[in-house]
């Protein structure tokens, strides 16, 4: 008789951790994608002659502080895939006259996408 609270405590203490992880990741997820459709809009407005290069500059540095966790955290192989290709950009933005920036802000977008579907946003 004694086992059955026991089980049900366990059962109830793995649950709440399994929802707890679960809302971390759910918040890990959504201010990437936040981060990363900031990142590709603030790329779009400085080849738009809308922001300065000090300021990108900067805000890059933010960028890549801010999503640097991604490196750390597990994540599904969609996910993974999507990020790599994005960090890149965030990483070493294109802000030279002629580089291919588009394609930056496009992998930017594409992750930010996923991110936000996997958070549920």
């Amino acid at each position: 008789m004694a086992a059955r609270p026991a089980r049900l405590a366990l059962l109830l203490a793995v649950a709440v951790s399994l929802a707890c992880g679960s809302s971390d990741i759910q918040r890990t997820e959504s201010s990437a994608a936040g981060e990363l459709a900031a990142a590709a809009r603030t790329l779009e407005a400085f080849h738009q002659d809308r922001l300065t290069r000090p300021y990108v500059e900067g805000a890059f540095v933010n960028y890549a502080e801010q999503l640097a966790t991604l490196d750390q955290t597990p994540l599904p192989g969609d996910l993974h895939a999507r990020w790599a290709a994005a960090r890149p950009a965030v990483q070493r933005p294109c802000l030279d006259a002629g580089c291919p920036w588009e394609a930056q802000v496009r992998a930017l977008d594409d992750a930010a996408g996923a991110f936000r579907q996997a958070a549920g946003d």
